[in-house]
């Protein structure tokens, strides 16, 4: 099938990276957006785990390929097919990658747990924080647990077709560790995804853009605003107390976030992204379950804990969930 012209695949590259089995679970907007550019690197051979093979009572299926739709930004269109996971496959996998809402990313590895070889390394990836702590034990004195942060815009506007709205980065690091060195399987993806980067401290990078969800996912949600409507000057109250609060349990996490910066950052990231629906919002808007509870729930989780009161995350909480 035709590629469109900067398709890592035809980068020479791609020929030097080592050749890897790799595993997407999850097709939401993220994970099909995983799928398509990790299909056309010649150095992987990719298969895709689905929801009903999630279950840990599923039989291993036949060998099958399902047809998907990829948009690029530039207005081109494809059509290609994606081989879909057995046991043999994840057996086989150098790399699962996660794509999947944080209530459900946990769920899935503890299922599916059984059917991966002890080598196979793991790639989280998702909105919040909390879900390598869901984990279990097993599976994190096993397998290396690594996170991946994006600022790639997509959207899925059926079940097998995603558009790839805007360019933006990925950002990997192995999580709770400080890893100098990338990943075995680091220079297939830098070949496949486009402004790949490698973190030795993923956690700090993972804590700033939490503190950023904090802010810009609960108020567009809550307002049913797109993300540049918060610039305006009387969300900046309610911006700073989040802002301070988020800071504090931050801080005694043993990250420094200063909440200045956080109100920066957010606006700053709000502007950028003004015309975009945050992940909050679109499933608020599709009758979907939030992560919410992985955003400032785990703010207010982490503040239990450490004796500080955050009432201004707590009533965001709150509130998304009721809706």
């Amino acid at each position: 099938m035709s590629k469109t012209p900067e398709m890592k695949a035809s980068d020479p590259a791609t020929d030097k990276c080592k050749h890897l089995n790799i595993v997407v679970a999850g097709q939401g907007a993220i994970g099909s957006l995983w799928c398509w550019y990790l299909n056309q690197c010649s150095a992987v051979n990719l298969s895709l785990v689905t929801r009903a093979f999630s279950s840990p009572t599923c039989l291993a299926i036949p060998t099958l390929k399902k047809q998907l739709s990829f948009s690029h930004y530039n207005g081109q269109g494809y059509q290609y097919n994606c081989l879909l996971a057995d046991d043999e496959t994840l057996n086989n996998a150098d790399l699962l990658v996660v794509c999947l809402k944080s209530y459900d990313a946990a769920q899935l590895v503890n299922n599916i747990a059984s059917k991966l070889a002890p080598t196979t390394d793991i790639l989280l990836v998702h909105n919040g924080m909390g879900v390598y702590e869901a984990l279990s034990t097993g599976i994190k004195t096993t397998h290396n647990i690594y996170t991946c942060l994006t600022t790639h815009g997509a959207f899925r506007p059926t079940k097998s077709h995603v558009i790839h709205t805007g360019l933006g980065s990925f950002d990997m690091g192995r999580h709770a560790f400080v890893q100098n060195e990338p990943a075995p399987w680091f220079n297939a993806l830098k070949c496949a995804l486009s402004n790949a980067h490698w973190q030795t401290d993923i956690k700090t990078k993972q804590w700033q853009k939490l503190a950023i969800n904090c802010v810009i996912n609960p108020l567009t949600a809550l307002n049913n605003v797109c993300n540049g409507e918060i610039t305006q000057v009387q969300y900046l109250p309610q911006i700073s107390a989040i802002a301070k609060e988020v800071s504090e349990v931050a801080n005694s996490q043993g990250i420094t976030l200063e909440a200045n910066t956080i109100v920066e950052q957010a606006l700053a990231v709000a502007q950028a992204t003004a015309n975009n629906v945050s992940s909050t919002l679109a499933d608020v808007r599709a009758h979907r379950t939030t992560e919410i509870n992985a955003i400032n729930g785990y703010i207010c989780q982490l503040a239990i804990e450490a004796g500080i009161s955050v009432p201004s995350n707590s009533a965001l909480v709150e509130q998304v969930n009721a809706l």
